[in-house]
This record gives structure tokens, sequence and C-alpha cells, in this order.
């Protein structure tokens, strides 16, 4: 079986909402839902983590898929859902609840990835070149050319990101960061650029061109 976890647990405070970036609605329809009519074509079950307050009304709404309740960083979200996952999983995709516009050829290309690495990542080329810094002064100018931008969904054998969670990595900032922090030989597929992170008031107010445009 094949699991599609979509991560909707986040308190959105850069958007400064008193609803959750997944819950807003673009062009009457909830961000969330975007994700998961690509997604369930795909997959053979969809676990959706949300926060407490919202567990009742999201389970109401959705009541065709699972619906849990996550925990207080990222890493504990990700790994409940893990844990609701179908008992015969094999592979798993996870995904962030506020990337509306994943399209279907990235969650394909992340399946069939998977036949020849235990875990696969979704990336971008960058546009700016990226730096490091020492407070606040550069450190190094990286190559773009070596350089690449992390989105969602990232998949994994379902047995492997299992494992790497149970390790003792302390607030990794994903679920592919979790798995390569433990050996794990990681695959690239290309994203693309609208399968943007919806963050701030301007990314919604770009989510919200696309919508209409889609």
């Amino acid at each position: 079986m094949i699991a599609g976890i979509i991560l909707a647990a986040g308190k959105s405070t850069r958007l400064n909402s008193n609803v959750p970036k997944p819950f807003l609605k673009i062009s009457n329809k909830r961000i969330l839902s975007y994700s998961i009519e690509t997604f369930q074509e795909y997959v053979d079950e969809i676990i959706i983590v949300v926060p407490l307050e919202w567990h009742q009304k999201i389970k109401e709404e959705y009541e065709n898929h699972n619906i849990i309740i996550g925990g207080e960083t990222r890493k504990e979200s990700s790994y409940r859902g893990l844990l609701a996952c179908h008992q015969n999983t094999s592979k798993v995709l996870i995904h962030d609840a506020a990337r509306p516009f994943v399209n279907d050829q990235i969650i394909t290309d992340c399946i069939n990835k998977l036949d020849n690495y235990d875990a696969v990542t979704t990336a971008v080329n960058p546009v700016d070149t990226i730096v490091t810094m020492d407070k606040d002064i550069i450190d190094n100018v990286l190559l773009r050319k070596i350089c690449k931008l992390e989105q969602t969904p990232q998949a994994f054998k379902y047995d492997i990101i299992l494992k790497a969670h149970k390790s003792k990595v302390i607030d990794p900032t994903d679920d592919i960061y979790l798995a390569h922090s433990q050996g794990v030989e990681c695959g690239i597929v290309d994203g693309c650029y609208e399968n943007f992170k919806i963050t701030n008031n301007i990314d919604l107010d770009i989510a919200k061109i696309i919508a209409k445009k889609k």
C-alpha cells in the first residue's frame, strides 16, 4: 500500500491569521483540499494531521480520510502520521498542506523513484544566490549549480522512515533531513515553482491568483 500523509498541524504564526493556513479558503475551497484532490488519485489512503482544536471539524468535512491530531513539533506530527498508516504500507509520501499546487507528475515521480532509493525529496533550482552567514557576516557564497531548494512531498520506504523517526535526532527541519542523518541515500525528483509553500500574506495573494487561473 501507498500512504499519503498531509501535515496541517502548524500554527501559521507568520501569516497572522486566526485560522491556520491549510484551513483558509481560496476560490471557495480550503487550501488543504487542493493537495488532497491531487494525492487521492495516486495513494491508497490519506492521513491528515491537524491541530486538536480543528480535529472534529476537519473529521466531519473529510470523512473519507483518516484525520489525526498532530504534536507540538513537525517531527512529532509526522511520526503520528506514520503510526496511523495501514499495517501493509510499503511506501509513504509526506506533504505540507500549505503547498496546495503539487502536481501529478511530482507525485508519480516520487513514487517511482522509490524503486531505486529508500528516500526521495522534491526540489527546484534556486533563482537567487545562496550565502551562508557567520552572525551578520557572509561566511560563504554557494554556487547555484550545486544547490537545490527542497519542497514536499518527500517519499520513503515506510519501514526506513519509521526507523529514522525513532532515532534521537533533535528538531530536524523535515523528514528527508531525518532520513539523511541516519545514513539513508536520498534521491531527488524535480519539483516546480508553483509548488511553493504559503507562508505569509504575499504568498497567499499569489496562491489566490493561481487558484483562480486553475
